[in-house]
């Protein structure tokens, strides 16, 4: 439950997020508007770095740090929290035969975006880490429209990178 202090700012809904929000509730469908992608990493990744480039992320952008409310109200709202912790998940399936992390790779996205996201209570932005091979990883990013589009994933994408480059660089 939201305390009412950890509110910092509330906004009413784009005509776009109105659509969203109202087919999301109408459709009742974990994967409609919802937007993950993926990509091959090499090298090695420390996941403490990994979990602060994220919070740093939340920080900067408030969208990561927001709900929407509906209930009992004439309008939609969406609330911005003072802070949110990153959601981060790792999992090694490095021992797998190459066949079977590619199929338990489909799987495991096939099942986060069946999960979806509730819109009124989640953190609408996930990353899971998957450990493929000594020093190979898949990270899936996992998102809801109604707070980051395509060409603002490409871009929070670069973002992140940067930030986690500068703190294991200790800049």
């Amino acid at each position: 439950m939201v305390q009412k202090d950890q509110v910092i700012k509330v906004y009413p809904l784009s005509p776009m997020q109105s659509g969203m929000l109202f087919h999301s509730m109408l459709e009742n469908q974990p994967e409609a508007y919802f937007v993950q992608t993926s990509m091959s990493l090499f090298g090695t990744i420390d996941l403490s770095i990994l979990e602060k480039s994220l919070k740093v992320l939340m920080e900067r952008h408030e969208v990561f740090r927001t709900f929407f409310s509906h209930k009992k109200l004439s309008q939609p709202l969406q609330a911005v929290l003072k802070e949110r912790a990153p959601i981060l998940m790792y999992e090694d399936i490095a021992d797998m035969q190459e066949d079977q992390k590619a199929t338990y790779l489909e799987a495991f996205k096939k099942a986060d975006r069946t999960k979806g996201f509730d819109l009124t209570k989640d953190v609408l932005f996930r990353v899971s880490v998957l450990k493929t091979g000594q020093k190979q990883y898949e990270m899936v990013w996992s998102t809801h429209h109604i707070v980051l589009d395509g060409w603002s994933s490409g871009i929070l994408r670069s973002e992140f990178l940067e930030i986690y480059e500068g703190l294991r660089n200790d800049r």
